[in-house]
């Protein structure tokens, strides 16, 4: 899941998986987007009934860092009003309405699936399954492709600095920022993370990026930090978390930005 809200009162908590490890210059991180064949069968299945595709994903570079993944899963649907189908991967299960396309009987679901694959560490072979079970109708078709995006390491060991901005974020009108807080790994020794806020009432900015003392020279470096006052009453907001390490062999990694505010 990309972005989740959850509402505790007036106040409201944006979740945004941002899974990123070290941000890299483009020369040290590039970035590639791989599609696999998942899977195709042609046989009919009815209501209750199963099936399933085992598939393989090859990365071919070292370090890739996961940045999303996606699995698009096609075919026809008929006898059902509301025909609607089981998918699972990896102890994840989900369920889904097969919406035709234009009238017509066929379907295309697109399923965010990018924490099922998070043990694509290195370079290798990692073979996963996707179970379909028909919940109501039947299916007389079905293909499924994965397409993943990451990027991958072409030097020695991480680079000693690096940043991910985020994208715009609407909180709905004008509202008091309260606190920050992340989800991370237990940072390695000589490893670091810091992140900083910009707000505006227009979409396209400026962004001025400012730390807990209402300045850009300072950081929030603890989760569950106040946010300043200066950015209350704006309506928009970006966060930039700055990585750095001192030991090529080990990166930060960030899971989870968290941002608390209240319209």
């Amino acid at each position: 899941m990309l972005k989740k809200i959850i509402t505790y009162g007036i106040s409201i908590l944006f979740v945004v998986n941002a899974n990123a490890n070290q941000a890299n210059a483009a020369t040290a991180y590039p970035t590639k987007t791989i599609k696999f064949f998942v899977g195709q069968s042609l046989n009919t299945l009815n209501e209750g009934q199963t099936g399933s595709f085992i598939f393989t994903v090859s990365i071919p570079d070292t370090k890739p860092i996961l940045r999303s993944a996606f699995i698009e899963f096609s075919g026809v649907s008929k006898s059902a009003a509301n025909p609607q189908i089981e998918l699972s991967i990896g102890g994840s299960t989900v369920n889904h309405e097969l919406t035709t396309i234009s009238d017509k009987p066929y379907f295309i679901i697109n399923l965010d699936t990018m924490e099922n694959f998070s043990n694509i560490k290195d370079a290798g072979d990692y073979s996963y399954t996707l179970d379909y079970k028909i919940l109501n109708g039947s299916l007389s078709l079905a293909n499924a492709f994965i397409t993943i995006t990451y990027q991958y390491s072409t030097q020695n060991g991480y680079p000693t600095q690096g940043s991910l901005t985020s994208s715009t974020y609407d909180m709905g009108g004008a509202s008091a920022l309260n606190t920050i807080s992340w989800d991370a790994n237990t940072l390695p020794n000589n490893a670091k993370i810091k992140v900083q806020i910009a707000t505006s009432n227009i979409e396209s900015g400026p962004w001025v990026f400012l730390g807990p003392d209402g300045t850009k020279f300072s950081f929030y470096e603890s989760s569950g930090e106040t946010i300043h006052p200066r950015h209350n009453n704006s309506r928009y907001y970006k966060y930039k978390v700055v990585f750095s390490t001192r030991d090529p062999s080990v990166t930060p990694n960030i899971n989870k930005i968290k941002i608390n505010y209240s319209p």
